[in-house]
C-alpha cells in the first residue's frame, strides 16, 4: 500500500493503479484504496483528453519538413 501511495504521489499512476488494483483484489481492508482509484482514473483520462485535445491541434501544422517548405513558399508567392 504505502509503495502505491508513493508511486501516486510521485506521479507513476500507472504502476500505482497496478498496485492498487491488487491490492483491492486482495480486499486488505486499506480504505483509500477505492478513492485512489478513482482518482487515478479521472487523472488518466483527463490526460488522455488533453492529449487528443493536442493532436487535433497539432494535426492542422505541416507534419515534415518539405511541407513546411513548401507552406511558406505558398505565403511567399501570395504576398507578391
Amino acid at each position: 500500500y504505502k509503495k502505491a501511495v508513493k508511486l501516486y504521489k510521485s506521479q507513476y499512476y500507472g504502476e500505482a493503479k497496478k498496485i492498487f488494483l491488487e491490492i483491492d483484489a486482495m480486499s486488505l481492508g486499506y480504505k483509500k484504496t477505492k478513492s485512489y482509484l478513482l482518482r487515478i482514473e479521472d487523472i488518466l483520462n483527463n490526460h488522455l483528453e488533453k492529449e487528443y485535445k493536442d493532436k487535433d491541434f497539432l494535426s492542422k501544422f505541416p507534419s515534415n519538413r518539405m511541407d513546411v517548405i513548401s507552406q511558406a513558399l505558398d505565403v511567399v508567392e501570395q504576398e507578391r
